[in-house]
């Protein structure tokens, strides 16, 4: 799925420049988990299938991956920089992502560079 997002509204300062952040609840609320680069599992962050909210806040216009499955495996969700879905249960992907990655480094997905 191509993520039909939305330019985020909401107190997104939080999400450090540079990285892709996932928030437990709606609306970028609740308890916050973010990565730069690539993560194969989020279970390793306590935040498999717990996000609610997902924004792209990277760098040089890389998109984010988000994937349903491990090592960049199921359904795929793509964020372009500076956009967010505020209600992941709008899309069907409330918690439903277990791995993330920054455009440039899904060549590295299963590998020991995530």
């Amino acid at each position: 799925m191509t993520g039909a997002a939305e330019p985020a509204w909401a107190a997104l300062g939080d999400c450090q420049v540079t990285a892709g952040c996932m928030w437990f609840d709606n609306s970028y609320k609740g308890t916050r988990k973010q990565f730069v680069g690539c993560i194969d599992d989020f279970a390793i962050y306590g935040a498999d299938n717990a996000a609610s909210s997902v924004y792209n806040r990277g760098t040089s216009g890389q998109n984010v991956y988000f994937y349903s499955g491990k090592n960049a495996t199921g359904s795929r969700l793509i964020l372009q920089k500076n956009y967010g879905v505020r209600m992941l249960s709008d899309y069907g992907w409330d918690n439903a992502i277990s791995s993330g990655y920054f455009s440039g480094r899904l060549k590295d997905a299963g590998t020991i560079w995530c």
